[in-house]
């Protein structure tokens, strides 16, 4: 409910000539103009703070006629009837202001294929900042720690689940940190390629 627009704003990339529209990163490209750019990712931040507001009042109404309903209801209905809602509000939101947003971009004629795994992958690598995934082995770190720890109370298939949530997190992060790692090299060597060539057009022969 809460995430920044860059994931949206990276689905828009200039690549070669023209600015293209690829559909959660890897989806086969569109091409769209700046300025439809800039009026989708305006629509989205827009739509992004309206169901923020609509989000936080449909799980009010609900707590609110939960407590003239609690004397009829068992807890346990209710409690259920919470997460249902707040769970299904907010998918239902979040795909009004994230995909509904760019319906009519993906119904355009595509001028390219669709990216594959390792293509999405680097994708995602590369609009991904380092703070963001040192923030992401920061909150790894804690939880292995405490699935390392888990008291006796827990049977031994939910401590197999939690390791292997927290390894498969784990091992995700550090795929990710690898291609960001080779896209950074990559750029590097690009800059300096393209540094010596300014530097071999610059020079003149006497």
């Amino acid at each position: 409910m809460f995430r920044s627009s860059a994931p949206f704003e990276s689905q828009f990339r200039w690549e070669v000539d023209r600015w293209v529209f690829r559909f959660r990163q890897r989806g086969a490209p569109v091409e769209v103009t700046r300025l439809e750019r800039d009026r989708l990712v305006a629509r989205h931040i827009q739509r992004t703070r309206t169901i923020t507001r609509t989000w936080f009042a449909g799980v009010f109404a609900f707590c609110f006629l939960s407590a003239f309903a609690m004397p009829y209801v068992p807890s346990s209905w209710l409690a259920a009837g919470y997460f249902s809602t707040a769970i299904l509000l907010g998918f239902g939101l979040r795909y009004w202001a994230d995909q509904a947003v760019t319906l009519p971009l993906r119904r355009r004629l595509p001028v390219g294929e669709k990216l594959g795994f390792l293509g999405a992958w680097m994708m995602r690598a590369e609009v991904t900042s380092w703070p963001q995934l040192l923030l992401g082995f920061a909150a790894v770190i804690p939880a292995s720690i405490l699935v390392l720890t888990l008291p006796d109370a827990f049977s031994r298939v939910e401590r197999w689940t939690g390791a292997a949530v927290v390894m498969l997190v784990g091992a995700m992060l550090m795929f990710m940190a690898a291609l960001k790692l080779l896209i950074d090299w990559r750029e590097r060597r690009r800059n300096a390629w393209r540094d010596d060539l300014e530097e071999a057009r610059d020079l003149r022969v006497d």
